[in-house]
């Protein structure tokens, strides 16, 4: 990154070896912003942690900002998992613009903590001032950036914040990380109706993971109207991995649906979408004694 002092300018390009126009004055229609910077900051920590690092696809290294309704969507992918991350600002002019993830993420890191203007340049170059201090950074076209739906699940799953994270927490360690058994590198997720009406819940609601060499389950009641959930689907790692550290800052209430191959997460201002894992999970109460003849205390 090359970068001057305050009041100076910094320029940033993707790609030296590529000569880019350089960027003009702004023209009118121009994609103009103004967000508070830990807002702005907050959202693109998340992003960066979504984004592809492999450089398969160059526009999947790099996030998504859209200025519409006294607010800014953030959006980042790596096709596998998805996030939409929503901010108030001050939208001066409508307008989408694709900028370096890792590299709109350290211009601002080290910004005053004030105001942070985006103002869309010619030739997909964007320009970031705060305070004194103004950088330019060289984009991508914006419609070369995935598109996250945002789906509406069929089947949803409501949680409390504290269960999901508690959940996650006790199943993920267990995912295997082998991608040749693309069917366990994820937590299998059910939903199981009380089997009699004695049981005094509606139903439990399950997570499992493994790696084949241990296995963890946890169940726990769900009292909310029971979804048709009991086959199970396969959340990716990453999927869950990314949901637990939103959930940090997150809403008390998380939303979680379930339609065809996709699921989507709604947690306040965070939506995410996953791309669920096909194949069968293995049998994991074969593995499970029936009647258990050693027992330990911890």
């Amino acid at each position: 990154m090359e970068a001057k002092g305050s009041g100076a300018e910094g320029e940033i390009d993707e790609d030296r070896s590529i000569e880019r126009p350089r960027p003009e004055r702004s023209e009118d229609g121009a994609m103009e912003v103004r967000i508070a910077r830990s807002a702005f900051l907050k959202g693109l920590a998340k992003a960066q942690s979504v984004v592809d690092t492999r450089n398969v696809r160059p526009i999947l290294g790099y996030v998504l900002l859209e200025a519409a309704d006294s607010e800014v969507v953030l959006c980042a992918t790596d096709i596998e998992v998805g996030i939409k991350v929503r901010y108030p600002a001050e939208v001066v002019e409508k307008g989408r613009i694709a900028l370096s993830a890792k590299k709109l993420y350290e211009i601002v890191k080290e910004l005053p903590r004030e105001e942070v203007l985006v103002r869309e340049l010619p030739n997909c170059w964007a320009e970031i001032v705060c305070g004194s201090v103004t950088f330019k950074l060289m984009g991508l076209p914006p419609d070369e950036f995935p598109n996250v739906a945002e789906i509406s699940g069929e089947i949803k799953i409501e949680f409390t914040r504290d269960l999901l994270r508690e959940m996650i927490e006790r199943t993920l360690f267990a995912v295997s990380t082998d991608e040749s058994r693309h069917h366990i590198t994820g937590v299998f997720v059910q939903v199981l109706p009380a089997s009699t009406p004695e049981d005094g819940i509606a139903s439990r609601i399950r997570f499992v993971a493994t790696d084949g060499h241990r296995l963890s389950i946890v169940d726990k009641p769900y009292p909310f109207e029971t979804p048709d959930l009991s086959y199970g689907v396969i959340v990716p790692r990453k999927g869950f991995s990314e949901l637990r550290k939103a959930l940090d800052d997150g809403e008390e209430q998380v939303t979680i649906g379930f339609v065809e191959n996709d699921g989507v997460v709604q947690c306040g201002n965070l939506l995410m979408t996953m791309r669920l894992i096909e194949g069968d999970f293995p049998n994991y109460q074969q593995v499970i004694p029936k009647e258990p003849d050693k027992h330990f205390v911890v």
